[in-house]
């Protein structure tokens, strides 16, 4: 518990932290099993535990520069959340009212599932309490956020993935048979539409003149042959194929092939097609020519709040261009 929290702060602030010590507070009020010295004690080892993490990085940056600390901690980290420093995109339009279906599907659904089937007995089991409570806290910290990115609702997968887990082999093999072939077909087009692509451009020297693809990607971008990416597709698409042989209705590990057609479509995303992607979507260029055309001296580039820059940008911003 306390190096995960550590984990967490170091990779996104007092949030992960936060929704970590909601939760191991809030379950002795609600659960009997946790009001133990037992208890007191993990909390003791993991306050212990998660002391290095939250000391020694910040009061190295104290000492660096008050005023900078100061600016990561309050600003960046209580201003971004309660909304009285732009630093990130505000939730808007009932923003995660409309993320939270995609972004956990369908690992939300099997949850609800498997809590409906489990009833009483479900929350009973100290597993699922846990899980739950981290869950429940975990999506209201976000819902009451000032600014929102669907990215914040990755860690929260995993608490439902625990919940979910209890009801897959109870599952109506009709909805095993759907999720089958449902992914294997999805992913098995998206897969090949992928192949078609690249193979394409390798043999044209030029991207495919699709008006989906024009819309959305630079096609004055020349393919490579890059074998380390070949190699690793290839690897990827074997591995899909043999969970979807060797996992098939109606044994409840069908279900795999959802998550191994995930990683497939990423997967050859990210090595047939990222110096395409990189090509078209990089602000390396439009940065450094950029800072190529600023006089020597100057003070600011823009407000940053007008530009509506992202973090993202932001963090390239000052990588690329030392801005």
């Amino acid at each position: 518990l306390g190096t995960g929290a550590g984990l967490a702060f170091m990779s996104k602030g007092l949030l992960g932290p936060g929704i970590l010590g909601l939760s191991t507070l809030t379950l002795p009020f609600l659960f009997a099993p946790w009001r133990t010295k037992v208890y007191l004690k993990a909390l003791a080892v993991a306050l212990v535990a998660v002391l290095p993490w939250l000391l020694v990085w910040p009061s190295a940056l104290y000492l660096r520069d008050p005023e900078l600390f100061m600016r990561w901690f309050w600003d960046n980290n209580f201003g971004r959340y309660l909304g009285f420093v732009e630093l990130g995109p505000p939730a808007k339009d009932l923003f995660w009212l409309r993320t939270f279906p995609w972004v956990t599907f369908p690992v939300s659904v099997l949850a609800l599932w498997t809590l409906w089937l489990r009833g009483r007995e479900g929350l009973a089991n100290d597993g699922v309490r846990v899980a739950l409570v981290v869950s429940l806290i975990g999506w209201g910290v976000l819902f009451l956020a000032h600014t929102a990115r669907d990215l914040y609702a990755l860690p929260l997968l995993a608490p439902l993935a625990v919940i979910s887990a209890g009801g897959l082999r109870e599952l109506p093999r009709g909805v095993v048979f759907v999720g089958y072939w449902g992914s294997t077909l999805l992913f098995g087009l998206l897969a090949a539409t992928l192949w078609v692509i690249w193979l394409y451009g390798l043999a044209t020297g030029h991207p495919p003149p699709w008006s989906l693809l024009e819309r959305h990607l630079a096609m004055d971008f020349v393919p490579l042959w890059s074998p380390a990416a070949f190699l690793v597709a290839v690897a990827l698409q074997i591995g899909w194929v043999w969970v979807a042989l060797h996992h098939r209705p109606p044994r409840t590990s069908a279900l795999l092939a959802w998550p191994a057609g995930l990683i497939l479509a990423w997967g050859l995303a990210s090595t047939l097609h990222l110096p395409w992607l990189d090509h078209g979507k990089s602000y390396r260029g439009v940065f450094t020519e950029l800072a190529a055309a600023l006089p020597e001296n100057y003070y600011c580039v823009a407000d940053l709040a007008e530009m509506r820059l992202r973090e993202s940008e932001r963090g390239r911003l000052h990588y690329v261009a030392g801005i």
